[in-house]
């Protein structure tokens, strides 16, 4: 009897469902929740379960059921994170000409794995964006003092090199990344790529995010699975270098966002262990900027060019010394770093901060930055942005 009793307090309210009530939280957890007269709970893809006491609000979008919930907020914010999911996969097939199911249609699980893809029904993630817009994160306004920081800088990146040609694959990895200025094309691509790279829908950019969401703009652009992997893989060790840059620029806000873990609780983060929207311009700009100091580092490590077998992750000095001519070549085309610009056989001990005998890719990185900060040049004020 009680059990019976239980149940009719859960069951859904008769066909003519009375109208949503004001209170109904239309935000929560950085997402739009999508509201609904014709839903019993107010949501959409929202549903009450009679047979789950404890978790009876289920949630589904585009035919797939994503759980079952203790609250009807809960489930309205797995359903917008899908949504968002739905959305970034369709802006990657957007982005290659690929924008109706007649479309989707003529690809095969080949050409899915080649953009970095994986769906287990095109046509269903493509109908579902198609009927909804996309559920985007509302990110917090940007805070003044990031606004008068981000003001004093260049409209543009800082072209390195002007229009000495860098090496190839250094040449093709950055033209994917070139969207840091501040056009309306710029901006706008932004816009719509800090949504995709936000794969949880959180609000903020962990390192992982980034990481991955490199390898499919690169995928994507090039239109080729192994260059576009070959390529994510040789400038990996730069990225962590920019992540923690662009993470640390903006000063820190009182009010902390929440991240979910596995085990469905929730944790307070540091904004500081996260790219935010606010920051997401400066990441761009050190993308390319850190994978042309890598491209610097390995050019000298090993005394070849690129990452072969001879490179061990440091620059020993003999390896600094027979690089001078390299060296002095680069900083006249397409690495002209002010500190490079001045490098003499005697810079190596400048540069081995720890004094441990090797330059790391770290030290050489804060050597050239240290060098554009005190010549104050156009990259220097991007590099200190927020110090």
């Amino acid at each position: 009897m009680e059990e019976t009793e239980e149940r009719a307090t859960l069951a859904p309210p008769a066909a003519s469902a009375p109208a949503l009530a004001p209170t109904l939280p239309a935000t929560a957890e950085r997402f739009e929740l999508e509201l609904s007269e014709k839903s019993a709970t107010g949501y959409k893809g929202v549903h009450v379960s009679v047979e789950m006491r404890k978790r009876p609000f289920m949630a589904t979008c585009a035919g797939k059921r994503l759980g079952y919930f203790a609250s009807a907020v809960e489930a309205a914010v797995a359903y917008a994170k899908h949504k968002a999911t739905l959305a970034m996969e369709a802006a990657t097939l957007a982005d290659n000409d690929i924008r109706t199911l007649e479309d989707a249609e003529m690809l095969t699980a080949a050409d899915l794995d080649s953009l970095g893809i994986k769906l287990g029904s095109r046509n269903k993630i493509l109908k579902a964006v198609k009927e909804a817009k996309p559920v985007l994160p509302t990110v917090g306004a940007m805070g003044s003092s990031m606004k008068s920081l981000l003001s004093m800088l260049p409209a543009a990146p800082p072209v390195l090199g002007g229009n000495a040609p860098s090496p190839p694959d250094l040449e093709r990895f950055k033209k994917v990344f070139d969207f840091g200025g501040l056009d309306p094309d710029s901006k706008a691509k932004r816009d719509r790529l800090y949504n995709c790279w936000d794969l949880n829908g959180n609000g903020y950019l962990s390192l992982a995010e980034v990481d991955s969401s490199i390898k499919v703009s690169l995928i994507s652009d090039l239109k080729s699975k192994t260059e576009g992997e070959r390529l994510w893989k040789k400038y990996k060790k730069s990225y962590i270098r920019a992540f923690v840059d662009a993470a640390d620029a903006s000063p820190q806000r009182r009010s902390a966002g929440y991240v979910s873990l596995p085990n469905g609780r929730r944790r307070q983060v540091n904004e500081d262990d996260y790219v935010t929207r606010r920051e997401f311009r400066l990441l761009v700009c050190y993308i390319g900027i850190y994978a042309t100091m890598y491209e610097l580092f390995s050019l000298i490590d090993g005394g070849t060019e690129g990452v072969t077998v001879e490179d061990d992750n440091r620059i020993c000095k003999s390896e600094w010394d027979l690089a001078m001519p390299v060296i002095h070549s680069a900083a006249s085309s397409w690495a002209p770093f002010v500190a490079l610009l001045a490098a003499k056989p005697e810079s190596f001990n400048v540069i081995d901060a720890n004094r441990g005998g090797y330059i790391v890719l770290t030290e050489l990185c804060e050597w050239l930055e240290n060098g554009e900060k005190k010549a104050d040049t156009e990259m220097g004020k991007l590099l200190g942005v927020g110090e």
